[in-house]
């Protein structure tokens, strides 16, 4: 009887070392012979051997079918027949990521060995915004399982570069929708300043230093691959790449840099749920003033606000400059600001704005 144990007892460890075969791994033979087979459930063998096309299912049978294909299946191949399923139904705009993160937690190996054979690494990417998405906006102790269930030392030592990649990739989603958390755009306009624009000579302009730069840079070039593939994934599902932005301009205040597709933005927002967005080109003056060039709305302008000491900020309002005239450069000292402009008729000049 002890004999008979260990028998079932290694039988069991070698089936369960075998590992989870691709339904594309499986013959002809083997796939015709799982569809029709009565373990089969009703609606997926229906599905399976009807002439629609899966992503042309009416909604009830698709909400149906992937309730079976993401619950548990102890049958390897009727379970590579799930998988196979679920990634032909799944949405790539991250609204699957609780389905996402029950199909790892039920086949972790056979979806890493899928992201093993996609050479563009697009699948990681996908799983990894959706992940990450979901993470960010709630679902974090789920996913964190999840995550953990792919660094197991098996998988690490079959996978390591899918999973190192998936991590770096889940990382940067996360962040990027969690800083938006912060970022809005408003579109109420702010007042209008009446202080007018003092026409300065070339001369003054030229002799202010020109170190003057934006409190926060335009975006950079990504540093890899990766950043690159998740900036894209963020732009295409969240609207937007978003980074949190490290700054000293006092307690309470949040800084958050937003890159869409029709430019870059700043969003100031303080302790008290106060917020702004601002073109992100926004230039630090003295005693706490701030000025933000407006070149992407029409008639270019700027807007003048200022960082309280107590974590605050205030918009005083915009000043905007004639139809057609254009800002070709800025530079910045004490409390005002110096605009390099070009008119309608292509004649150039030189501007000053002073804080009073």
């Amino acid at each position: 009887m002890r004999r008979l144990c260990i028998i079932i007892v290694l039988l069991i460890s070698a089936l369960c070392a075998e590992a989870q075969p691709l339904w594309s791994e499986l013959t002809p033979s083997e796939q015709i012979a799982t569809i029709r087979s009565r373990r089969t459930p009703k609606v997926v063998r229906e599905v399976m051997l009807s002439d629609l096309a899966l992503k042309q299912l009416d909604a009830p049978t698709r909400a149906q079918l992937l309730q079976r294909v993401t619950s548990r299946c102890m049958d390897q191949n009727l379970a590579a027949l799930y998988l196979y399923i679920y990634n032909a139904l799944r949405e790539p705009n991250g609204s699957m990521a609780q389905s996402d993160v029950r199909m790892i937690s039920l086949y972790a190996e056979p979806i890493l060995k899928l992201w093993a054979q996609d050479s563009t690494s697009g699948k990681i990417y996908n799983w990894a915004y959706s992940l990450g998405s979901y993470s960010a906006m709630g679902g974090e102790g789920k996913v964190r399982r999840v995550v953990k269930k792919l660094t197991n030392k098996k998988l690490l030592a079959s996978y390591g570069s899918q999973v190192y990649r998936f991590n770096s990739a889940y990382g940067i989603a996360y962040a990027s929708v969690s800083a938006g958390k912060n970022s809005f755009n408003d579109i109420t306009p702010p007042a209008v300043l009446y202080d007018t624009f003092t026409p300065e000579s070339e001369d003054i302009y030229n002799a202010v230093n020109s170190a003057s730069t934006p409190i926060v840079a335009s975006l950079a070039d990504a540093h890899s691959n990766i950043d690159v593939a998740m900036r894209a994934e963020c732009m295409a599902w969240n609207g937007a790449y978003h980074t949190a932005i490290k700054h000293n301009l006092g307690k309470g205040i949040f800084l958050t840099h937003t890159h869409r597709a029709d430019g870059e933005y700043l969003t100031i927002a303080d302790a008290h749920s106060d917020s702004y967005t601002l073109n992100n080109e926004m230039f630090l003056l003295d005693n706490g003033y701030f000025v933000a060039i407006k070149r992407l709305a029409s008639p270019h302008g700027i807007i003048v606000g200022r960082f309280l000491q107590r974590g605050g900020f205030v918009i005083f309002g915009e000043r905007n400059l004639d139809y057609g005239t254009k800002i070709l450069g800025v530079k910045s000292a004490g409390q005002s600001i110096y605009l390099h402009v070009e008119a309608e008729d292509k004649a150039q000049k030189y501007l000053n704005y002073t804080i009073r």
